[in-house]
C-alpha cells in the first residue's frame, strides 16, 4: 500500500508508471492527456490542430495551443513583394518589361539591350567613346551630356646638345607624361596648352609643359655638355616619369652623340644621337622624345643635336 491504498501490478508491463485512480494505485501506459497543466487542464488540450494552424507552447495557460499560419497577401508570396516592374496575382508573378520609368528591362531575340536614353543610366563606370587630339594648343569644348572626361597628356621634349670637336652631344630628357579621369561641365571651353620641343643648342632647351583644367606634365630637360637631360615630370593621378637622355660616347676617330629620352606612356622615341660631326643628332619623335646628341669627326668638324618632340593632349569622352 501507498498512504493506505492498495497497490495492484496485475497486468503491468514494461515502461508504465503507477497512477492513482481515485481509490488504487495501477500501472497504465501514460498518454498526452494525462500530462496536466500548472494553470488548469491538461497541457495537450486539443487533440490536433487544423491545415491552417500550428502548435506552440503558451506562457499564459502552461499548455500547446493551436495558432494560425499566416498567408500570404494577394501582392505578397514568399519573398517577392509586388512593386515597379512585378505584379503577383493568385501566385503568379508577372513582369513588366520595356525601357520607359518603371519597366524592367529585357534583352532582344538577338541577346542584346533595347536601345536606351544612356542619360537615364547611373552608377555606371565611365566609358569613352570619343577623343579628341591636340598636337598643339588650343581649346576644348565640352558636348552636352559629357561630365567626366579622360584627359593624356605629354610635355615636350628636351632638345640634344651640340657635338664639340672633342665629344659628342648629349640626348634631351623626354617630357613627363599624366593622365586622369575629370569632372567638367557640359558647354564649357577648356584651354589647352601643348608643350613645344625643346631647341637643340651648345646646352639643349628645356621642352615646354603641357596642360588641361589643372593636369599638367612638365617638359624634359636640355642636353648639356656637362651631362644627359633628365625627363619630365606630371602631378596627375597617373603619372610617370619621362626617359632621360643618354651619354655620348668617346670612339678612335669620331664621337656618338647620346639618344633621346624616350616618353612614357606610349609617348615618342628619342631621337638618335649622330655618328660623327657630319650629320647633326636626329629630333625626337612626338609625343615628348628627347632629341638626339650632336656628333664629332675629332678635331676636325661637329655637328649640332636633334629638336625635342613636341607634347600633345588627348581627350576621351
Amino acid at each position: 500500500k501507498i498512504q493506505g491504498q492498495t497497490l495492484n501490478f496485475s497486468g503491468a508491463g514494461a515502461g508504465q508508471f503507477l497512477k492513482f485512480d481515485g481509490s488504487n494505485w495501477a500501472p497504465v501506459t501514460l498518454n498526452l492527456l494525462d500530462i496536466k497543466s500548472t494553470v488548469a487542464g491538461n497541457v495537450f488540450a486539443t487533440a490536433n490542430c487544423s491545415a491552417s494552424e500550428s502548435m506552440g507552447w503558451s506562457s499564459l495557460t502552461d499548455s500547446m495551443v493551436c495558432n494560425p499560419i499566416p498567408t500570404a497577401t494577394a501582392s505578397q508570396k514568399g519573398l517577392v513583394t509586388a512593386g515597379a516592374g512585378l505584379s503577383v496575382t493568385s501566385g503568379t508573378i508577372a513582369v513588366d518589361t520595356g525601357t520607359t520609368a518603371n519597366k524592367i528591362v529585357q534583352l532582344d531575340s538577338a541577346g542584346k539591350l533595347p536601345a536606351l536614353d544612356a542619360s537615364a543610366l547611373t552608377g555606371l563606370p565611365v566609358a569613352f567613346q570619343n577623343m579628341q587630339v591636340f598636337s598643339a594648343s588650343g581649346s576644348f569644348n565640352v558636348p552636352a551630356g559629357v561630365s567626366k572626361v579622360y584627359v593624356q597628356a605629354w610635355g615636350g621634349g628636351g632638345g640634344g646638345s651640340t657635338g664639340i670637336l672633342t665629344a659628342g652631344g648629349e640626348g634631351g630628357g623626354a617630357g613627363g607624361y599624366g593622365a586622369a579621369i575629370l569632372a567638367v561641365t557640359p558647354g564649357a571651353t577648356i584651354p589647352v596648352t601643348v608643350g613645344a620641343g625643346g631647341l637643340a643648342g651648345f646646352t639643349g632647351n628645356p621642352g615646354g609643359a603641357t596642360s588641361f583644367s589643372g593636369l599638367s606634365a612638365t617638359g624634359g630637360a636640355g642636353g648639356a655638355g656637362t651631362g644627359f637631360g633628365l625627363g619630365g615630370t606630371s602631378s596627375a593621378a597617373i603619372n610617370m616619369a619621362g626617359g632621360r637622355g643618354g651619354a655620348s660616347l668617346t670612339l678612335a676617330v669620331a664621337a656618338v652623340g647620346g639618344a633621346g629620352g624616350v616618353a612614357s606612356g606610349g609617348g615618342g622615341a628619342g631621337g638618335i644621337g649622330a655618328n660623327n660631326g657630319g650629320t647633326p643628332g636626329a629630333p625626337g619623335i612626338a609625343p615628348g622624345g628627347g632629341g638626339g646628341g650632336g656628333g664629332a669627326t675629332l678635331l676636325v668638324i661637329a655637328s649640332g643635336g636633334g629638336v625635342g618632340g613636341a607634347g600633345r593632349v588627348i581627350v576621351w569622352y
